[in-house]
């Protein structure tokens, strides 16, 4: 959205959810037009994880929550859990136990090597599991794949390690598939970013 699509109308109330998309020109300009408009950031992610770089756009909020305890006792931000609007109904059983999620080379690594304890747990004990990773694939590119290859060999060694496991995957899956998925868990995983304090809607 631009500014000149919305130049003409007047805003009571304004809420930004995560990663801040417009430029600072936008806020100078919105904030001109509606004075008295009520600005509203609520942070699903940690500062360190995904904001760092918006960090000089609070000035532009009239309140700042965030999901992480630890963000809203360490920048004074209040602290309001994740909130979603589930619409998901109970099906039949199929999973005592399911995750789906990303594994990238930085806060959710340790995923990998979790996952495949978790599944062999699982499978000894005669458990139904569905575990879903996503990872991120190498580069088609052979320059960037090397570099790449150099810069996180350790995460490519895992994923190579474990890419006959059956939960690892390249693309993510379509939201109604997740949430049938989760419809028909009895038990759904959720493995959190690393040093982050706040739960995802997984485990509302």
């Amino acid at each position: 959205i631009c500014f000149n699509q919305i130049q003409d109308c007047q805003f009571d109330f304004l809420l930004c959810i995560e990663n801040v998309c417009f430029e600072k020109d936008f806020f100078e300009r919105f904030i001109r037009k509606n004075p008295s408009c009520k600005k509203v950031l609520f942070l699903w992610d940690t500062v360190a994880t995904r904001f760092q770089r918006f960090f000089d756009y609070l000035p532009f909020f009239d309140k700042v929550c965030s999901f992480d305890r630890d963000d809203a006792v360490r920048y004074n931000f209040s602290y309001v859990p994740d909130f979603y609007n589930s619409d998901l109904e109970r099906k039949d059983i199929l999973y005592d136990i399911s995750f789906v999620g990303t594994a990238n080379s930085s806060t959710t690594f340790y995923r990998i090597n979790t996952i495949r304890k978790i599944k062999d747990y699982c499978d000894s004990r005669g458990l139904s599991s569905l575990f879903y990773l996503k990872y991120r694939p190498l580069s088609s590119s052979c320059v960037k794949r090397f570099f790449s290859r150099l810069e996180q060999k350790a995460y490519y060694d895992e994923i190579d390690k474990n890419i006959e496991d059956g939960f690892l995957y390249e693309k993510p899956l379509p939201l109604e598939e997740v949430n049938n998925i989760y419809a028909s868990s009895k038990c759904i995983l959720d493995l959190n970013h690393e040093n982050r304090q706040g739960l995802t809607i997984n485990a509302v």
